[in-house]
């Protein structure tokens, strides 16, 4: 048993983003890209942005999606992202996210 590709690719979205805060740093924005490039021709992108949506994450899916398009070459529909994009406020989430991706341990 495995979860269809909109579930893994919504899974793989919302623990990068809310259960990791993106404390793992690049590799999970890697394993988004690498999953939408094996599900190229499976995955139902309404059926992603719909669930995100059900389910209440999709500020979760849309900077995962963002930032795995940014530094990994996902390959994300355009209109896609428009849809997703739900930042319609000043807070710059992107770049508090990339901070925390590219940020130095403590030692």
């Amino acid at each position: 048993m495995t979860l269809c590709p909109e579930d893994l690719l919504l899974h793989l979205c919302v623990h990068a983003s809310f259960k990791h805060a993106f404390d793992n740093g690049i590799m999970p924005l890697f394993d988004i890209s690498t999953s939408i490039e094996h599900y190229e021709g499976d995955l139902d992108w309404e059926q992603v942005l719909n669930r995100g949506k059900e389910w209440g994450v999709s500020k979760c899916v849309y900077l995962s999606l963002f930032l795995a398009k940014r530094f990994a070459s996902a390959s994300i529909p355009e209109q896609i992202m428009k849809d997703l994009d739900v930042y319609n406020d000043s807070f710059d989430a992107a770049a508090r996210a990339e901070e925390l991706i590219f940020r130095k341990p403590d030692l």
